[in-house]
């Protein structure tokens, strides 16, 4: 019987602490579209953790420790996902794109709350990750971890190390975007991290169906990424034990995805390789093409067409520059050529003939300028036909008085002011990217502005373009973010800052509509839980149950509704202790009444009934 495969992908790009990272949510998203627009999986095998996925079945995917933490628990205790069963026969996928740190030699990966002041009480230790993903059902397990580390805060061992010993000690094959020591990049041409790029590349090529053969494509790949995006040398590291476990079937054999592409989808990117001519195509570097872009039941990234009219526009500035440069040097040339015969005597074809005035003041280029008779008909100058290539099609310029012979050639005006344009717009640029906050919309907001002061028309126009739309999309990441954890006038102050010539600002008025409803709603359902709070008095199960009636009426899907289930819960458990202190004090028949006010759909409902029915007996004995 043929086994499933399922995924759980987990990527965060707006950190509340560490500095923001641009393309690990954008990492996690792709390889969950992978699994279920490529590898055919059902939506319910695929989990998505990011800072903007929705909700599941009420259950929050916001990527902070609690989430993370309680998904695994829940797969492990249940041994499923979505609803279906994880048997021994299938596959489980862990992926991680984010933050990770080595701290007193112990390895962290870093949730969207980690806090570098505080790494063992925020972070996930990694041998309790290792720890539940060894309790699954399944030993068909891959752990991929693309981590940013952070390297002013690393303490103890270099992060990877205690990680590639735990996969060896727990046997749970493991790949880690880079050795020990090194960091792993990510690139806005590719809108990924360089690992998460190369690996898609190699699932998506079907090359890569046992992890040997995706180990032995990585580490070629990879190599090839960072040279082509002259990114410092970044060697993936694959850790399998045993040995023979690296044939291992990365998915099920009948996948679309073990499946090479045809022709027709092969993986090209358009910034590097484009065709000149009909079946001639550029290969100097090899760039994936299809990682830029995805299909997403999340909010949409710019398509690729966008990002390619983007590039066009930036190189289309760049060619301008170096073709007006180029043509002011032929003409100088062409100038000079022309006259040359004015500006340099060689009588006897020594060099530089020397007028008696030179001669009496011993420097040359400091005599006031001399009227120049025509040349004899001798050094008259060559024939059309004799001239140089740019001079042939021309008629020549008016002789004009030049200040010095040795005078250096200046370059045409518009290709100088071209460039100076495009250098302070280089700065300006440079500028607003070192002025982003730690997960703050302000800050970005205030790079826009700066941005925006690059008119259409002007050198890296495209490019600041680019960065607002970015920049936009941060903002409202953090606006969702800020929603999840119930701050929606936060949520809404920060939404209010995406820019109206944005394509994130439709979505973001749609946030600022939906959160306006949801801040009155939490509001009221606050008031409610106040309210319910109120009712309730010590040692009196039914001021129990009137409190638990009450916080009820909180539909799911509304602020506050998880936060009346816990109240719920705890009210449940204090019902069921009065139930058994009123049977210790041999009131059996008070005992019960209590126990039967628990709700049936809580925690303690089984052990009140258990209760009630060994009331019941002794009732019967007496």
């Amino acid at each position: 019987m043929m086994g499933k495969t399922f995924i759980i992908a987990t990527g965060i790009n707006q950190y509340q602490v560490f500095q923001p990272l641009n393309y690990a949510q954008h990492d996690a998203q792709a390889v969950w579209d992978f699994g279920v627009y490529q590898a055919g999986l059902s939506p319910s095998q695929c989990l998505l953790l990011t800072d903007t996925s929705g909700q599941i079945e009420g259950h929050s995917t916001y990527p902070n420790r609690e989430t993370i933490e309680g998904w695994l628990d829940q797969i492990c205790r249940k041994g499923g996902l979505g609803g279906l069963s994880v048997t021994a026969a299938d596959h489980l996928w862990w992926f991680f794109s984010g933050y990770g740190v080595s701290y007193e030699g112990s390895d962290y990966l870093m949730p969207i709350e980690g806090n570098p002041s505080d790494v063992e009480g925020t972070g996930i230790s990694m041998r309790s990750l290792f720890t539940r993903l060894k309790q699954m059902p399944t030993s068909n397990i891959l752990v991929m971890l693309d981590i940013n580390r952070a390297s002013s805060i690393q303490s103890g061992s270099l992060l990877g190390s205690q990680t590639s010993q735990l996969a060896r000690e727990m046997e749970i094959p493991t790949l880690l975007s880079c050795q020990p020591g090194q960091f792993c990049q990510e690139t806005s041409d590719l809108r990924h991290g360089l690992f998460t790029a190369a690996l898609l590349e190699g699932l998506r090529s079907g090359q890569c169906n046992t992890l040997v053969q995706l180990e032995e494509y990585l580490g070629r790949r990879l190599q090839e990424l960072s040279d082509c995006y002259m990114r410092p040398c970044q060697q993936p590291l694959m850790v399998v034990t045993p040995p023979e476990k690296v044939n291992q079937a990365i998915l099920p054999l009948d996948s679309p995805a073990t499946t090479a592409p045809s022709e027709s989808t092969a993986i090209r990117h358009p910034a590097i390789s484009k065709t000149s001519n009909e079946g001639t195509v550029s290969s100097a570097c090899s760039c994936p093409e299809g990682l830029g872009t995805r299909k997403t039941l999340q909010r949409p990234m710019p398509e690729e067409p966008e990002l390619q009219e983007m590039h066009e526009d930036a190189q289309f500035w760049r060619q301008l520059i170096l073709t007006s440069a180029g043509l002011a040097i032929i003409l100088i040339a062409g100038v000079f050529f022309r006259n040359k015969d004015l500006l340099i005597s060689t009588p006897d074809g020594d060099g530089v003939s020397e007028s008696p005035q030179q001669i009496e003041s011993g420097r040359l280029g400091e005599v006031p300028l001399q009227v120049v008779e025509p040349p004899a008909e001798s050094a008259k100058p060559p024939l059309r036909s004799q001239a140089a290539p740019w001079e042939r099609d021309a008629e020549p310029p008016a002789f004009q008085p030049i200040e010095s012979p040795i005078d250096p050639p200046k370059p045409a005006p518009t290709a100088v002011k071209l460039a100076a344009t495009e250098q302070e717009n280089r700065d300006l640029l440079g500028k607003a990217r070192t002025a982003l906050g730690l997960n703050q919309a302000s800050k970005y907001s205030s790079a826009i502005d700066m941005a925006r002061s690059i008119k259409p028309g002007e050198p890296l126009y495209a490019e600041a373009r680019q960065d607002i739309e970015f920049w936009s999309r941060a903002i409202m990441d953090i606006a969702v973010g800020r929603s999840k954890m119930g701050k929606f006038n936060d949520a809404i102050a920060a939404a209010k800052l995406v820019p109206s010539d944005s394509d994130s600002y439709q979505s973001a008025e749609d946030a600022i509509a939906l959160w306006t409803v949801q801040a009155q709603q939490q509001r009221t359902n606050q008031a409610v839980l106040n309210q319910a709070k109120e009712l309730i008095i010590a040692s009196q199960a039914s001021s129990y149950k009137q409190a638990i009636d009450l916080a009820r009426s909180i539909p799911q899907g509304q602020p506050n509704y998880f936060a009346a289930q816990k109240l719920i819960n705890q009210w449940s458990n204090d019902i069921l202790a009065i139930a058994r202190s009123r049977a210790d004090k041999n009131s059996l028949k008070s005992a019960i009444t209590a126990a039967s006010l628990v709700p049936e759909d809580t925690k303690a409902y089984e052990q009140a009934k258990g209760a009630i029915a060994t009331w019941q007996e002794r009732l019967k004995q007496e």
